[in-house]
């Protein structure tokens, strides 16, 4: 069934999942400059092969599969804004967990607690958001709800690592610490998500357990 010409117009009006998309933008870019900073520092910095960091980073990989499983079961209770929330919280924790191992040079240990927080931003804000962006979806708009939501967030990440690693680790553009200056651009923009998520109507989620 073809999309109605009224369709995209009528997504565009819908002020929560607008915002709901803009959010997704913003996580997403922390969420994959954090992956490459990750990647920089075990292998870059502290000597690790492509398996050494790929095995360093499981618990990453193992904990983003518990919280996928938890948040849908905690949308009824919590609400999508407050898991949004936390999970810009979490990443938020991570990328500070992340400048500061790399200032002191710690060892790759030291990395786990930020894996974690990223999986768990990972679950709930990703979920969280995109329960909003394709909440009350009619059978015209179903289909642009999910393209543009998918595109956000793909495009939020490349952006990200685009912004924050580039401008980071540009030594002609500041002489200070990549991991800090790459950090605090993150932490930048999940604190514009958090204000932009401020507009974000919370939608109806007491069926969400089906």
């Amino acid at each position: 069934m073809g999309t109605k010409p009224g369709a995209v117009q009528g997504f565009f009006a819908h002020r929560a999942r607008v915002t709901a998309n803009l959010t997704t933008m913003l996580l997403s870019g922390a969420l994959s400059t954090s992956f490459l900073l990750f990647t920089f520092y075990l292998q870059d910095y502290l000597g690790m092969g492509p398996l050494g960091a790929g095995l360093t980073m499981l618990p990453l990989a193992v904990s983003l599969i518990v919280f996928s499983m938890l948040v849908p079961r905690l949308l009824g209770s919590w609400g999508a804004r407050v898991c949004v929330l936390a999970g810009l919280g979490f990443t938020a924790g991570a990328m500070a967990i992340i400048g500061v191992v790399a200032a002191v040079n710690a060892g790759a240990p030291w990395l786990i607690p930020a894996m974690l927080l990223i999986a768990a931003g990972m679950g709930f804000g990703i979920v969280g958001l995109q329960y909003i962006a394709v909440s009350g979806v009619t059978d015209d708009d179903a289909g642009i709800a999910s393209g543009v939501q998918r595109a956000a967030d793909q495009l939020g990440g490349a952006t990200g690592v685009a912004v924050c690693v580039g401008i980071g680790f540009a030594p002609a553009l500041h002489t200070g610490d990549p991991f800090l200056i790459t950090t605090l651009l993150a932490g930048a923009g999940l604190l514009a998500g958090v204000l932009v998520l401020r507009r974000t109507p919370e939608p109806y989620v007491a069926d969400v357990h089906g």
